[in-house]
């Protein structure tokens, strides 16, 4: 059942040596269909296996989800298990009956989330860190003949990468921290996956996995990576000598944690300075602090958190980048954000969290077409992501896709996004649908929520101007507004407005005279006071009114309005130039108002 490689022996071949340069040219062009095929990495996957760890043999089942993993394993009836989390990692040995915590490893099992090797284990990850190729000697592993890539890097050990001689997949990584080995490789799901994997330098003894099935389909129970009642309990008493350097510091850890997630970062804050004051190179404290600064706003020490523990990783975690971009982001620093966001996504493409935080980015920067991509990605990966549909929703109706954006608005609905900014928005939806009826009511609500935004109550005016006889209600609104704030000359203006659509000229002329006074620079103003002084055929009034619109603001339709005004009191000369400038600047009745009342 088992291959295991003990044997590599150089061999002598007739053909041309090949280069170094031509063995990487290959390996990249045999990948390259199953690289193109997959857009994402799954974000999930279940494999079952075969495995042999020393002198024992076990039937295994492993799990990899996000930056987590398990593994349980059966021995002649006896179950074994581990769980890998960020922070924590913790196994059940059921012949001692007792449990092992340790620091955390997070996903032990990256060649299986990666549909090949896992990163570390990848000629991209060597050559990105500074390694160069030396020189290709042919080789068998037994009886696979291969070529094996000698790498070079300072005064370090070589390492040594095998490929197979037949279709230059990568096979082998040895260097001075692993000793590994893939075979059998299998095109599964359009993914390219090997079916034996070997670790010749595990600690229990070499370790040989024969991979029985891949599943990327049935969806994990995230309850297999949470705490146990036994294992809280267990965890509970490991923590409690106190003179072990490591206990100490996942207790203050832990501490801070739930200090934070309670609402109290300062004082989660000093309980991590306690535990970097035990340990200072601690990654994952590090981290937790820099997300305890980042949610007081202390922006500048978040960011030095982040880089740090990104200098101490011997392979920085993607969650590391993704928190410093974001930092940034809340800086206005676009340019170091997206730079951080793109080396997160390098280190993992499987990570919805920064397609979302990469969306926010694009959506600052009003690239709305992009942020939507991004925003399916994360949905791609991770459908149950509210937020993410919710934001999808938002640029697509920034798009003009009302349809598209009303259909997320109600799934966001649906999977519990509420507020006050959700439902206006939802609102604005809903009234470029022309569904009124739904837009008023969400613009209500919005307000009821909360009532220190006038912009709901401006939705709503807006909106009662679609319905029969609601300028009515559109003056009680801007009454309302007026009552909160009398300064604001906006407000005054679109009452004004409301009281012309309801033919009340006496309260619509002095609202908007009230209006000019307040601010005399804007020409819509004096545009409102003219077509009122028309109704009342007050024509030089309006003229005066127009002209003084037109001083602000060159707008061909005024030109036109200004034309008729003066036909009206029979300055045909003016009226017509009044005409020729419309027409110039491109309004069409201006056009054929120059063709009806003027000799060309």
């Amino acid at each position: 059942m088992y291959t295991t490689l003990l044997f590599i022996a150089a061999f002598t071949v007739t053909n041309a040596q090949i280069t170094p340069k031509k063995l990487i040219k290959e390996h990249k062009k045999s990948y390259k269909p199953y690289n193109d095929a997959n857009q994402f990495k799954p974000s999930f996957a279940t494999l079952t296996a075969s495995m042999r760890m020393g002198d024992f043999e076990f039937n295994a089942v492993f799990y990899s989800k996000g930056d987590s993993s398990r593994y349980d394993m059966e021995l002649m009836g006896t179950q074994f298990y581990e769980v890998n989390l960020d922070t924590l990692s913790w196994s059940y040995n059921p012949m001692t009956k007792e449990f092992e915590f340790s620091r955390g490893r997070g996903n032990s099992m990256g060649f299986i989330e990666t549909g090949m090797q896992d990163d570390q284990n990848n000629l991209e990850f060597f050559l990105a860190d500074g390694w160069e190729p030396d020189r290709v000697e042919p080789v068998k592993l037994d009886s696979i003949e291969s070529y094996k890539l000698m790498l070079s890097k300072d005064e370090g050990t070589p390492v040594e990468l095998f490929f197979d001689k037949q279709n230059y997949y990568l096979i082998g990584v040895k260097s001075s921290t692993k000793h590994v080995y893939y075979l059998n490789y299998k095109e599964i799901d359009s993914y390219l996956l090997p079916s034996i994997f070997i670790d010749k330098d595990n600690e229990s003894g070499e370790m040989i996995l024969a991979i029985e099935k891949y599943d990327f389909h049935t969806p994990i129970d995230d309850s297999l990576f949470v705490m146990s009642e036994e294992v809280r309990k267990a965890y509970s008493e490991f923590l409690k000598p106190e003179n072990n350097s490591f206990n100490k510091v996942q207790q203050l850890y832990d501490s801070g944690k739930a200090l934070v997630s309670d609402g109290n970062p300062n004082e989660g804050i000093k309980k991590f300075n306690e535990a970097l004051k035990l340990n200072s190179k601690d990654v994952v404290v590090l981290n937790a602090r820099g997300l305890a600064f980042l949610d007081i706003q202390d922006y500048y020490s978040a960011i030095a958190d982040f880089k740090r523990a990104i200098e101490l990783s011997n392979q920085p975690k993607a969650e590391y980048f993704n928190n410093l971009g974001l930092t940034k982001y809340y800086l206005g620093d676009n340019k170091g954000a997206l730079k951080d966001y793109d080396q997160a996504l390098k280190i993992d493409s499987t990570n919805s969290t920064i397609y979302a935080n990469l969306g926010l980015l694009q959506i600052r920067n009003e690239k709305y077409e992009d942020a939507e991509l991004n925003y399916n990605k994360a949905l791609e990966l991770d459908s149950t992501s509210a937020m993410s549909v919710y934001y999808r929703a938002f640029v697509r109706s920034q798009q003009g896709k009302y349809n598209g954006a009303d259909a997320d608005y109600k799934i966001a609905h649906d999977m519990g996004v509420e507020g006050a900014a959700f439902d206006n928005y939802w609102g604005v939806a809903k009234y470029q649908l022309e569904d009124y009826d739904s837009a008023l009511i969400l613009f209500e609500k919005a307000y009821q929520q909360d009532s220190s935004d006038v912009q709901y109550l401006i939705n709503q005016a807006d909106t009662h101007k679609q319905f029969e006889n609601g300028y009515t209600k559109v003056v009680d609104i801007y009454s309302s507004l007026i009552e909160k704030d009398t300064i604001s000359s906006k407000y005054y203006a679109e009452r004004a407005l409301a009281h012309y659509e309801l033919a009340l000229y006496k309260a619509a002329r002095r609202d908007i005279d009230k209006a000019i006074a307040l601010y005399n620079e804007n020409a819509l103003y004096y545009d409102y006071r003219a077509y009122i002084k028309e109704y009342s055929g007050d024509y030089t009034g309006a003229i005066e009114d127009f002209t003084l619109s037109l001083n602000l603001e060159q707008d061909p339709n005024i030109y036109y309005r200004r034309g008729l005004a003066k036909m009206n009191i029979s300055n045909k000369f003016d009226a017509c130039k009044d005409f020729k400038k419309a027409s110039e600047l491109g309004d069409e009745n201006g056009k054929a108002a120059l063709v009806e009342h003027c000799k060309l």
